[in-house]
């Protein structure tokens, strides 16, 4: 797995933006459509009763559902945020799994290499036994770093709780979509015929 922490993070916020965005725009529809639907001045019209039932049955109901939806993204996304920024970044412009693997084989045979080299000076020069000591503990604290930024990346990796609030409006979504579509408008009337709409959403 590869990531670019700061790229990935630089993305999200745009992505934050955005929703921020669209919420406000939603939330503006939304007053519209029931100021819209329970005024009652504009007629009294089959045509007319039939549009605001649509607007508060069908339309103002959808709108709600998005403007949730939006709502959930945009906590999930200043969740994302927090990991990259906090679990992610520590200072590398790439953060790659494979690379992190390596190192710490590196790292481990050269550990095994350090204890033989050790072994071998203990008897005849103790001081510089110490000295390869402690540089195969300095080697030790590098393998464990290394080894916690890898488990937290792949971690990040096979998260499946992020986004798990926003998806979980998928279906919910879907089915206000059909509903929408299935409104029938009578070209001579203007009347809106709900018959076929499933609001079980």
């Amino acid at each position: 797995m590869r990531v670019e922490p700061f790229r990935l993070a630089s993305l999200i916020e745009d992505e934050l933006g955005a929703v921020g965005d669209a919420s406000g725009e939603l939330a503006s529809l939304e007053g519209a459509i029931s100021e819209v639907s329970s005024r009652i001045d504009y007629g009294d019209s089959e045509a007319y009763r039939s549009y605001r039932r649509y607007l508060k049955d069908v339309r103002l109901p959808a709108v709600r559902l998005q403007h949730d939806y939006l709502l959930a993204l945009r906590c999930d996304l200043r969740a994302d945020l927090s990991r990259v920024t906090g679990e992610l970044s520590w200072g590398d412009t790439v953060v790659d799994s494979e690379v992190l693997r390596a190192r710490i084989v590196a790292r481990r045979d050269a550990i095994r290499r350090l204890g033989s080299v050790s072994d071998a000076l203990t008897p005849f020069v103790p001081l510089a036994a110490l000295a390869v000591d402690a540089l195969a503990d300095a080697y030790r604290d590098e393998v464990y770093r290394l080894q916690d930024r890898l488990d937290r990346l792949e971690a990040y990796g096979r998260d499946a709780s992020l986004y798990g609030a926003s998806s979980s409006y998928a279906g919910a979504l879907g089915a206000s979509a059909r509903a929408m579509g299935s409104v029938v408008k009578d070209p001579a009337t203007g009347a809106y015929d709900l018959s076929g709409v499933d609001l079980s959403w």
